[in-house]
């Protein structure tokens, strides 16, 4: 597969990535690791135990980052390269910046 080619990838059971067409992806995360609802890094169940169970793993928001077409975070706003406690709608509104931002070599 080109590194370029849209696609979906599951990441560790705590969250997805889309990559674009244009090529830059976007991470979603939200384990216990993340910076989410869901972050608990007292857990006593072992990382790995708790990656592969089968439990519906879901959060209210979410540790979001985009990668842009050359491998390097966009920072948002703040300086940042991750954006934690992101809402569903906030995502879709990075889908659509997203989507706007040029394909690598367009002319």
């Amino acid at each position: 597969m080109n590194t370029k080619d849209p696609s979906f990838n599951c990441r560790r059971n705590q969250g997805f990535q889309i990559k674009f067409g244009n090529g830059y992806t976007l991470s979603v995360q939200f384990g216990s690791f993340h910076y989410c609802a869901k972050r608990d890094l007292t857990t006593a169940v072992s990382y790995d135990t708790w990656r592969q169970g089968d439990e519906d793993h879901s959060s209210p928001d979410a540790e979001v980052a985009i990668i842009d077409s050359n491998g390097e975070f966009v920072l948002f706003t703040d300086g940042q390269m991750v954006r934690p406690r992101t809402t569903p709608d906030t995502v879709a509104d990075m889908i659509a910046w997203i989507m706007q931002q040029r394909t690598p070599n367009a002319t």
